[in-house]
């Protein structure tokens, strides 16, 4: 058990709190699988469904759909156990579908509502680390942030598996900057079986530290190994879907330079494309006002320190995503990739109100 810290007169350990913070966050997030499951309709927004339901009923099985779903079976696998373990409420929901159907939608949100909630604990996590578990209020606003992002109800807790990719993403970061590095490796493996956009994510996280870096050896060092790691991981996964696997069709047009280039010479991003893209980042609008705030009342020194690492990355990162989302033909889906970075952000944001509400003194502000 950590030690205490002092709230009052009464002691806690760093247990103790997060302990309670996920109580907190459970109580916050329980009603959502519920309510995803009765409110929902795949056909609008998240008809994916229908290509993963049939890998959730056959996981493993590389002719249950078509590219890129088929290879994302970290997922796939979860929610098969939880349909074949019988987990299920039958209650009335909005789309018309069999039994069979009903039960592996409520599967899969029920594995989503675990994701998101293993993504906000991790997220709590991190804040708490930064802040030396000095404001607990400030660890568990991070993990409720999660919660309050547009996608967390929309795309994360339903039929797709959007929340995984956010775990995995929470996962990696904090890693990575705990200089985790074997166990890194290991998790990048496994999560390009579930989104193969992960490695491309931190590949890039890589080579903006690599960059900034260039007068510290030990951290080019470990930014460079990161970034060849993540690399040859998504390389891995491109070798296994062309050439083990090149009679599986589908999407294979995202993977064709030629059909890139199509799309990026004629993106069709208009203003309404731009303003429904923007309207989906309530947690990305939050970071910006408050790094804005931040830097209007002290400069550079009042931003916090993972902040400062790792804005610049974060940045690139979405830009990167909106223009991979263009190439690949996706359109307002680009929208989706991009909060597939909730966890970083809702960590940058945490700790931008910490620093926003602690005078010079380090006392609390009214």
């Amino acid at each position: 058990m950590g030690p205490a810290i002092r709230r009052g007169a009464v002691p806690f350990s760093r247990t103790q709190i997060f302990v309670g913070q996920l109580l907190v966050l459970l109580l916050a997030s329980y009603v959502l699988p519920l309510q995803s499951y009765r409110t929902l309709q795949p056909e609008v927004g998240a008809n994916n469904f229908f290509q993963y339901s049939r890998m959730y009923l056959s996981p493993f099985d590389m002719n249950a759909t078509y590219d890129p779903f088929i290879f994302r079976q970290f997922g796939a696998a979860l929610v098969h156990l939880v349909y074949k373990a019988g987990l299920f409420v039958d209650i009335d929901i909005r789309f018309a579908a069999s039994e069979e159907v009903r039960r592996v939608f409520f599967a899969a949100i029920v594995v989503n509502w675990a994701g998101l909630y293993l993504a906000c604990a991790v997220v709590m996590g991190v804040v708490n680390r930064a802040t030396g578990f000095r404001r607990p209020v400030i660890g568990l606003l991070a993990g409720l942030l999660v919660l309050a992002s547009y996608g967390a109800p929309v795309y994360a807790v339903s039929g797709l598996m959007d929340a995984w990719t956010w775990t995995f993403v929470a996962a990696l970061y904090a890693l990575m900057i705990a200089r985790r590095e074997a166990w890194f490796h290991v998790l990048m493996v496994l999560s390009v079986t579930q989104r193969e956009l992960t490695p491309l994510i931190f590949a890039l996280w890589s080579a903006v530290d690599l960059v900034s870096a260039r007068d510290d050896r030990s951290a080019v060092r470990r930014a460079l190994w990161r970034g060849l790691a993540c690399l040859a991981v998504f390389v891995g996964y491109l070798a296994i879907r062309v050439l083990v696997f090149p009679d599986i069709e589908g999407n294979g047009y995202q993977i064709s330079a030629a059909a890139w280039l199509k799309h990026l010479m004629s993106p069709g991003v208009g203003v309404g494309f731009l303003f429904k893209l923007a309207v989906q980042q309530n947690i990305l609008i939050l970071l910006l006002c408050l790094a804005a705030i931040a830097v209007w009342r002290d400069g550079r020194a009042g931003m916090p320190p993972l902040v400062l690492a790792g804005g610049v990355n974060l940045g690139l990162v979405l830009v990167a995503l909106f223009w991979i989302g263009l190439g690949a033909g996706i359109w307002l889906n680009t929208a989706r990739m991009l909060l597939f970075m909730t966890p970083v952000i809702a960590v940058y944001a945490a700790l931008l109100v910490d620093t926003l509400t602690i005078d010079e003194g380090g006392a609390r502000r009214a």
